[in-house]
């Protein structure tokens, strides 16, 4: 079960970490026919693009009075070939080629620079970029292996409920069918950080007054991830290597 319910979080992990990681620094679509998620191994219907945003909470019991629970909005992009999450200084974007092969860009507005990661270099941090997860916020083919706990309807369309544990580790997921998004999604562990992601808004195209993805990083100046051995002492890249290293992609150097 350990190796499952961790499956269920990879799509979400860099992003969990990530809001972590950031909230300490700042703070109707079409439908699928697909009702319930696959059974293991079967194939997944393709989504539908999106543009959705959500609520993101961080409660850490540990931390101070001024920081016990912090939050954000994050705005999620899907369509065929990029996924984007903007999570306020910070955008995720991943890109696939007409192959097929993932590439990834992190944008670090506060620095004005966009970290690039070829599918080459993903293949050697041991990223496992799988795009159905990717495109779906959870794996939805891990949902199948979760304990389906209800269903209650979410407008016109089924909201279905899932949970797992493990050991301490509490994770529960209510699941939109037809945007193939979770609607809320809670994670919870003793004497860690509590996360919880929900969905406030979906439509087709982003709603008036959200941020685009790759709007303002135009001008940036790019670096290649591959490079960051000879790039130690710049700032920036230290910043990147950490991300990293808070996401399981990289190990800790001495300096970190």
């Amino acid at each position: 079960m350990r190796s499952r319910f961790k499956g269920v979080v990879t799509a979400c992990v860099v992003a969990v970490l990530a809001a972590t990681a950031v909230a300490h620094e700042s703070l109707p679509v079409s439908a699928t026919r697909q009702v319930t998620p696959p059974a293991p191994g079967a194939p997944l219907v393709a989504p539908p693009p999106v543009a959705a945003k959500f609520k993101v909470v961080v409660s850490d019991p540990s931390a101070g009075p001024q920081r016990k629970s912090r939050q954000q909005e994050w705005y999620f992009y899907r369509d065929a070939n990029r996924i984007a999450v903007i999570k306020g200084s910070v955008e995720d974007i991943w890109l696939r080629d007409a192959r097929g092969a993932v590439r990834f860009e992190r944008v670090l507005h506060n620095d004005q620079r966009v970290i690039e990661y070829s599918a080459g270099e993903l293949i050697t941090l041991g990223v496992a970029a799988e795009w159905n997860a990717l495109a779906t916020f959870v794996d939805a083919r891990e949902l199948g292996r979760m304990k389906q706990s209800g269903r209650t309807s979410h407008g016109a369309a089924q909201k279905l409920h899932f949970s797992a544990a493990v050991g301490e580790e509490r994770l529960s997921v209510e699941w939109l069918a037809a945007l193939q998004l979770p609607a809320l999604v809670t994670r919870q562990s003793k004497g860690k950080p509590s996360l919880r992601y929900e969905l406030l808004a979906s439509s087709e195209q982003p709603q008036a007054g959200w941020p685009l993805p790759g709007a303002r990083s135009a001008d940036y100046l790019r670096i290649d991830a591959a490079d960051f051995g000879d790039m130690e002492s710049d700032p920036v890249v230290r910043k990147a290597e950490a991300i990293d290293i808070r996401a399981g992609w990289r190990g800790a150097h001495a300096h970190d």
